[in-house]
This record gives C-alpha cells, sequence and structure tokens, in this order.
C-alpha cells in the first residue's frame, strides 16, 4: 500500500525532503519551520506518521484532511513512486495509452508538483527518453474512455491525473489532458462524440478557464457538456475528502455556462499548425541552483543524459529553417521569387524578404489594413535578410527594387519638365510684374486696374513650384534624420529604403550626431506616428502621418552589431524587423548566368506599378478589411502568440518585444499578399491570403529566435563559448567550477555570475553533466562537478 504514501499523503505535505526509507516534511499540525514530521511506508500500516514535536496522527491527518479510515482503504493502482526524475524522485507515475492499449508515454509527478514526461526509448540504457517530441498526445485513460462513450456512461473531466484516478475510486470514469490547464487540445474532444460529459472546475480562475475552454471544444461534438466545481476544497479529490459524493459536485451558474463554439474554418482553409505543440508538455528542466550543486547522483547516472545528442546553441549559426514558398506566398510571387533565385542563384528566403519590402514601399502612406476592433495597421514592414560577401545582394536589390527606380526616374522627369515649364512662365510673368510695379509706382494708369493685375501676377507666380523643390522620391538611403524628415515632407511623408549596405543602422548609431544614437524618427514612421521634427537652421517640420518602409539585405554582422545601440531594444526598434538569415549558397552555386525571365520582370514591373498608382496619404485612403475566414486564422495565430509572451515560461519570453508585434505584422503582410494579387479595397483579404501570410509569419519565428539567441548569448551568457573551446582544448574527464575560474578569470568577460549562467545552459543544452561531489567523509558538496560530452573530448562538435 505504499501507493497511499505516495498519492494521498505527499502530494499535501510541504517542505518534504527524501531521506533513506523515508520522508521528511513540515508538519501540519503545528507551525513548523523546519521539517520535524517523518512519514513512510509500514509493514502493518499504510502509513507511519511521527512527528518530533510531538503531534498525534489523528491531529496531522485532520490538518491533512484525511482519515485514517481513508488511507486504510484498499487500492487497485500498483506502487508507483520512488522513480527518479530529472526534478527528483516521483511520487506518482501516469501512463498515457493509445485506443489500443500500447503506451505513448508516462507524465510524472515529483513532490514538489513537477511533471516530467517521458516516453519508451529501447535505445537508452534507462529504456526511456525525457522529452515528448512528436509523440502522439492523447487523454488519460484513454481506452477506459472510450468503452464508457460506448457505453453511454458518463466521463467526467478534471484537471489533472490525481482527480481522476480519485473519480476512478469512487466508481466514475474521468480523464484529463497532459499538462494542466489550458493544454486541453481540440482533438482530444472528438473522442468524446455523443458522449454525456461534466467538465470539473478548479475552484480558480486558471481552473475555471480551462473548464470553459474544454466546453467549448465540446460543444457539437458531445450529446451533452456542464460545468460544474467541489462543493468543498478546490479540486475533485478534494471534494470527495471531505465526505461529499458524485451527485455534490456545484453546477456553475447559467451566467457561466461556455458559450458556443464557432464554426470551424473551411476544410480547405485549416488554420495553420500550431507551432508551439512541442513547448505545450515540456521536458524536464532543473533549476540553476541544482544544476550548480549537482543534479546526478553518481557519474554513471550523469553519463546516462549523454545518450541524446546535444542541443544546438541556437544563434545565427544553427542550421536555418528553408521556405517553402508555394505555401508561405501567393502562386504568382512565388513564381517570381523563384525565378529571381534561380537567375542570381541566391538563397530563395532572401529573394522573398526582399520583393515583400518593395511591396511595402510601394504600398507605403497609399493602403490600410483593418483587423477588425480599430485595429488598423499601415501595410509598412520592415525586412533584413542577412547574406555573406559574395552573395549578389546588390543585384538582388537592383531587380526586387528596379521598378521603383524606374517609377522614381518617370516621376523625376515629369518634375523637371513641370520645372522647365514653370521656369518658362517665370520668364514671362518677372517682367510682367516689373512693368505692373514700375506703373504703379509712376502712377501710368488706372490704379485700380494695375492692382489687379498685380494680384493675378503674384498667384501665377505664387502657384510655380519654387526654383529648388526637389525632384520626388520614392526611395532614399544615406540620409540623416534630420533630412529624412524634409525628404518625408517633400514626398507626402511616405518613402522606402532598399540597399546592400548598413548605412541605415550607421546613421541610427550616430554617424552624424558625434555618436548619440537617433531613431525616433524611424520608429514613429513604422506606425504612421505624429511627430514634430526641430531643426535647428530651418525650423520645425511637423509630421502628421510619417511612413517608412525598409528592406535591407545586408551582411549578418551588421544585423548582429545593431542589438549594441544603446535603448534600441528597449524603444522597440529591434522588435519590428523580419529577419531573415538564411543558409548561404557561396560554394554550391551553378554559375549558368540565365537570364531573367522577361514575363517575370514585367509582371513585377506591373504589380508594383499598380500599387503605386494610388496618391499616398490621399483623401480617400483605401481600407482593406478581412473575411470571416480571414478573421478566424487572424484570431487563431493570436491566440497562440499570446501564452508564449509570458515572461516567466513563455517560449518567446527572451524576445517578447518581436514576438509581441508578429500578429501586426502578420497582418501588415496579409495586406501586401492581397495587393500583390491585383486585389484592392473592393475585395476582402481571403482566408486563403491570411493562410500564406500566417505561414510566412511563423517561418520567421525560426530566423528572428536564431538573431535573438546570438544577441542574448553574446549579451548575456557570454562564456558559452569559451568554456567549450577550454573544454575542447584540455579535454577533462570532469572539472569544476574552481577550474575555470583558474584558467579563465583574465577574461575580460569573466564573473563568476557569468561563469555559472554559461554552466547552467550548457548543462540544459546537453554539453555537459552534473554530478553531486561528496568529501572524503562522504558529506554532500557545496558545488557540482561537471562532466563534459563526449564529443567534445574528442574534438567535435
Amino acid at each position: 500500500m505504499s501507493d497511499v504514501l505516495y498519492e494521498v499523503v505527499l502530494p499535501r505535505l510541504e517542505g518534504i525532503r527524501k531521506q533513506a526509507g523515508y520522508y521528511m516534511a513540515r508538519c501540519p499540525a503545528h507551525p513548523d519551520r523546519q521539517p520535524s514530521l517523518s512519514v513512510s511506508v509500514g509493514k502493518e500500516h499504510p502509513v507511519v506518521f511521527h512527528c518530533h514535536a510531538g503531534c498525534e496522527r489523528d491531529a496531522i491527518l485532520d490538518a491533512l484532511g484525511l482519515t485514517w479510515a481513508e488511507l486504510c482503504k484498499p487500492r487497485e493502482e500498483r506502487p508507483r513512486g520512488g522513480e527518479w526524475t530529472p526534478r527528483g524522485d516521483a511520487i506518482a507515475v501516469y501512463d498515457y495509452f493509445d485506443e489500443n492499449g500500447e503506451l505513448l508515454f508516462q507524465v510524472l509527478r515529483t513532490a514538489d508538483k513537477q511533471f516530467p514526461c517521458r516516453i519508451p526509448d529501447r535505445s537508452k540504457k534507462s529504456g526511456w527518453a525525457w522529452r515528448l517530441g512528436d509523440t502522439r498526445r492523447v487523454p488519460y485513460r484513454l481506452p477506459q474512455i472510450l468503452a464508457a462513450v460506448r457505453a453511454g456512461t458518463t466521463v467526467y473531466i478534471a484537471e489533472g491525473e490525481r482527480d481522476c484516478n480519485t473519480l476512478e475510486r469512487h466508481g466514475l470514469e474521468a480523464t484529463c489532458n497532459p499538462g494542466g490547464a489550458g493544454k486541453w487540445r481540440q482533438e482530444y474532444a472528438e473522442h468524446l462524440s455523443g458522449a454525456d460529459v461534466v467538465v470539473i472546475a478548479d475552484r480558480d480562475d486558471p481552473g475555471l478557464d480551462h473548464a470553459r475552454h474544454v466546453a467549448r471544444t465540446l460543444a457539437g461534438v458531445a450529446a451533452h457538456v456542464r460545468i460544474v466545481q467541489a462543493a468543498a476544497g478546490k479540486d475533485a479529490t478534494d471534494h470527495f475528502n471531505a465526505g461529499h459524493g458524485a451527485g455534490d459536485f456545484v453546477a456553475l451558474d447559467a451566467d457561466q455556462a461556455p458559450p458556443r463554439a464557432d464554426e470551424p474554418p473551411p476544410a480547405d482553409e485549416e488554420p495553420p499548425r500550431d507551432p508551439f505543440e512541442d513547448t505545450w508538455v515540456g521536458d524536464a528542466e532543473c533549476s540553476a541552483e541544482e544544476i550548480l550543486s549537482g543534479v546526478y547522483p553518481t557519474p554513471e547516472d550523469g553519463q546516462a543524459r549523454f545518450i541524446e545528442p546535444p542541443e544546438p546553441l541556437g544563434g545565427i549559426e544553427a542550421e536555418p529553417k528553408p521556405l517553402d514558398v508555394d505555401q508561405a506566398l501567393p502562386p504568382r510571387l512565388a513564381e517570381f521569387v523563384r525565378a529571381v533565385a534561380e537567375h542570381l542563384e541566391v538563397p530563395i528566403e532572401a529573394v522573398a524578404s526582399m520583393a515583400i519590402a518593395a511591396l511595402s514601399v510601394a504600398a507605403v502612406g497609399r493602403h490600410m489594413v483593418d483587423g477588425g476592433g480599430g485595429w488598423l495597421q499601415p501595410l509598412i514592414l520592415w525586412m533584413a535578410a542577412g547574406l555573406p560577401p559574395g552573395e549578389r545582394k546588390s543585384d538582388l536589390i537592383r531587380i526586387t527594387a528596379g521598378p521603383l527606380r524606374l517609377a522614381e526616374r518617370g516621376l523625376a522627369e515629369l518634375h523637371q519638365a513641370k520645372m522647365d515649364e514653370a521656369a518658362a512662365e517665370r520668364e514671362l510673368l518677372d517682367p510682367e510684374l516689373k512693368r505692373i510695379k514700375e506703373d504703379l509706382r509712376k502712377g501710368n494708369g488706372d490704379k485700380q486696374t494695375l492692382e489687379s493685375d498685380l494680384a493675378d501676377v503674384q498667384d501665377k507666380l505664387k502657384a510655380l513650384p519654387p526654383k529648388d523643390a526637389s525632384p520626388p522620391r520614392l526611395l532614399v538611403e544615406d540620409t540623416t534624420p534630420e533630412a529624412l524628415s524634409q525628404r518625408l515632407k517633400e514626398n507626402d511623408e511616405a518613402l522606402g529604403i532598399m540597399t546592400a549596405e548598413g548605412g541605415v543602422f550607421n546613421i541610427i548609431k550616430g554617424r552624424y550626431s558625434d555618436g548619440n544614437a537617433s531613431f525616433e524618427i524611424y520608429l514613429k514612421a513604422y506606425d504612421e506616428e505624429y511627430i514634430p521634427f526641430d531643426r535647428v537652421e530651418r525650423g520645425t517640420v511637423i509630421l502628421h502621418n510619417p511612413a517608412l518602409a525598409m528592406g535591407l539585405c545586408v551582411q549578418p554582422d551588421v544585423i548582429m552589431d545593431v542589438a549594441k545601440i544603446p535603448g534600441i531594444r528597449e524603444r522597440g526598434f529591434l522588435g519590428r524587423w523580419f529577419y531573415v538569415l538564411p543558409k548561404s549558397m557561396l560554394g554550391y552555386r551553378k554559375n549558368r548566368r540565365t537570364r531573367m525571365p522577361q514575363d517575370q520582370l514585367e509582371w513585377w514591373s506591373q504589380t508594383l506599378q499598380g500599387i503605386l498608382n494610388y496618391t499616398p496619404h490621399g483623401p480617400k485612403r483605401p481600407y482593406l478589411t478581412l473575411d470571416a475566414d480571414a478573421d478566424k486564422l487572424l484570431q487563431h495565430l493570436l491566440d497562440n502568440i499570446e501564452p508564449n509572451l509570458e515572461e516567466t515560461v513563455g517560449r518567446f519570453n527572451y524576445m517578447r518585444d518581436w514576438a509581441s508585434k508578429l500578429c501586426g505584422k502578420v497582418l501588415r503582410l496579409a495586406g501586401l499578399f492581397h495587393l500583390a494579387q491585383g486585389y484592392g479595397e473592393g475585395r476582402p483579404i481571403s482566408a486563403a491570403t491570411m493562410t500564406y501570410a500566417v505561414a510566412f509569419g511563423l517561418w520567421t519565428i525560426n530566423h528572428a529566435e536564431r538573431v535573438y539567441k546570438a544577441w542574448l548569448r553574446r549579451d548575456i551568457e557570454p562564456g558559452v563559448e569559451p568554456i567549450l573551446a577550454w573544454i575542447r582544448k584540455r579535454k577533462p574527464d570532469t572539472f569544476a567550477a574552481g577550474d575555470l575560474k583558474t584558467s579563465l578569470r583574465n577574461a575580460s568577460w569573466y564573473s563568476s555570475e557569468a561563469r555559472d549562467a554559461a554552466l547552467v545552459k550548457l548543462y540544459r543544452d546537453r554539453w555537459i553533466t552534473s554530478v553531486i561531489q561528496y568529501d572524503g567523509r562522504g558529506r554532500r558538496r557545496k558545488t557540482a562537478v561537471f562532466m563534459p560530452h563526449p564529443d567534445l573530448i574528442k574534438g567535435q562538435r
């Protein structure tokens, strides 16, 4: 009956420490700062309690909400506690089987309520791999639940496995999802088709939200769905421990009932695959303190961790995710991008990013997209592609921005023609103006007539463009923030930058301002925000809706160095970009020098010119809208991104400035894809177009993560690479933190904090393992001994 200890007693205790054959914990029957209660499995009793402060067994049980009779009830579960996990010994093990009774994975519960997961793996010495990866997720107790549905038995859905087991012991059929609250999937609901379902909500906000979400997924699937809560305590286990039965659950009020589920998207426009699935049921992870003080009890246990290969360290040197243009771009645009990539023999990802940048430059200030609820976005995107020298970056800009430059040349020629006409007219009007003034001075002729003629000539001269009027621009490049404000003012407050050089970042860094970073106007021009720009010599320039789109195809080091500019990330500048760092083609090109198909160039020119035909910031600026299915896809993306922005455990917690803007960028991208297909405001953006935009946006996550991880490692984990280099050079079988101090303490990056952060990073990525150290008397030391991955000792990476 050891399962009573592991399943019932230990989860209710706090401050648990495992000893030889028993556990110590804080006694719940008296104020207990230090663990004074020992609990163990007895020979004649299910649990033996001994409080060193003298508390009686019944007082302890009463404080735990238990009775001795409950502990002595027969239990069908086999003993499952005491198994090792990377997060501490398990006090319970929960099996997840498929429909045929095949074990898919296990969830293990530790005393401090952590839930590492593992899958059977015969290649491992232990027989288990501590990660789920692509393993299929199913509800708990699936075979029993399917049988219950067939038999017409009511199925209860709880929040966790412990509650499911409690319900089962009381003769009820119960299930839950792996991972706890918030992790229920639509696919789980399909197993309950036609069933009578009772969802038990934990008595807290996450529990209620979870229950409502479960109920929503069952709407139209299950025959009946009700949400209830425990009559006492927080959950189903507390409910039964308080003496209540199955009929005593409290139904929620009518106004708390779940809303009806939305209709699913059409079959041919399914929402994109959830990019966060693998983070929902995470791998086990020790705390930094545990890693630095020792995780594994023996070197043999520690080495077992190396059966799996180490994780790539991330950063821009990590393998980039390739782009499937057929999935991420509208067909005609994908055809053009593929043609340019084949012609120049450059990465297709870079071509796609610069083509999107050119579309944005053409649309800047000319269209808006309405994401619903007053969420308006200008079609402004900033694209940064990183390619090494020799990758034909200038040629790529020449082709993608070519129609823009040609259009700008046409505008300049029209401007010059107007300037010539104005000069000719001015040559006629200036002498006339002089004559009229002279006649007025001398009193020659009728004064009223002369004054009228004078006003008429002055109005004509005033209507002429200034002699120093600059030609219209669509593109600018190497210009100071002050000059940029003037250029925007002269060009309907709409401009673009497309270049193969990193001069923009150098200007922002302060090339023309004594090293003082200046990027306020760029931030405002991303969202068309009002800005008065004060200039020393020429007064104030007021920009009401400045709009600036950018496409930079530069060397990767340029992108990496921009993060060094003081305050640039904190102000949100870095989060506004789409980053693309594809795999270089240098060394793999055929160099066949094929011609660019003329029909592709003509289509591209016509597409951009069609967008340019709209006047920037015109009186009737077109607003693009979404159809209902496109709106659902956008909402699906918003729902997936939001929980991953959580600052402690969210997938994007280290790049929230970028990820929080991803949905807005995808909405802007959908507007550009809509225009690229020749559509306008008369037709809403379709689900198909939104699908392309979402697919491209999700693809860029990989590249943004690589960039941000490289920034993070340089700024926060500067010791990772030096420690790896030290291991490769020394090839130690084991080493301690003190060994690193002896060898690396004179390095500019070195501090004990930086060293420890690097060791934690290397451990979590399986480059090293952490083993407990003992002194000569067998006492545990405060610091761990580390063992490198065998590949490092071999000099491999």
